[in-house]
């Protein structure tokens, strides 16, 4: 997919940046994914309270689509690794 979105669409747009958004949930690495990356940077320098973290994360990667619940999972996942 990560070549397929190289070439540009115009039926797809955004193709290379949610691939990008994709891949990066899951680095070959082993290391945290980029959605964890993002809610441990917001609850260390803005805010721990969920409904802060939630708004600061789409404002920065509403590329995922994440409903609350979904990022809830996360953010306690993060939360309970701190």
């Amino acid at each position: 997919m990560t070549n397929l979105s190289k070439h540009q669409s115009l039926v797809f747009p955004y193709l290379q940046e949610v691939v990008k958004a994709h891949v990066d949930r899951f680095p070959k690495d082993g290391t945290t994914g980029r959605p964890e990356k993002v809610i441990e940077d917001i609850t260390k320098n803005i805010s721990t309270d969920f409904h802060k973290v939630f708004k600061e994360f789409w404002n920065r990667e509403s590329v995922y689509g994440f409903g609350d619940v979904q990022l809830k999972s996360l953010y306690d996942k993060v939360m309970h690794y701190r």
